[in-house]
């Protein structure tokens, strides 16, 4: 819209999409530091951490999730869970607080409400 064309009612995303969240570009960030000389050189976007999660099935998140924020946000709490344990056992990293994973959810749901799932 900021360049006067609305994107409401023409851009749809499946409920199937996948979501890559700030932990996904930690994920990144950390594997990427850790390799040291022999890094990769990603973009630390988090996109490799977020389709191992999808692969994975256990811990991705997506778009359809959004619909029931109760159970996204139980779902999160055990991805989260497993994410701490895992960045502190391989990175020494800081634990992630789940309440900022959650308001970053509901941040990015607010900010497609003008956007439409789009399974048929």
């Amino acid at each position: 819209a900021d360049r006067g064309i609305s994107v409401v009612g023409r851009l749809f995303i499946s409920e199937s999409a996948h979501v890559v969240l700030d932990y996904h570009k930690l994920e990144d960030k950390l594997r990427e530091q850790s390799l040291g000389k022999n890094k990769i050189g990603t973009t630390a976007r988090g996109i490799g951490p977020c389709y191992a999660d999808k692969i994975g099935r256990s811990y991705a998140v997506r778009v359809g999730d959004f619909s029931d924020l109760d159970a996204l946000r139980a779902k999160l709490e055990k991805i989260v869970a497993y994410k701490n344990s895992f960045f502190g056992a391989m990175y020494d990293a800081e634990p992630i607080d789940v309440d900022v994973v959650v308001f970053e959810i509901f941040l990015f749901d607010y900010e497609i409400d003008n956007v439409y799932a789009a399974d048929k």
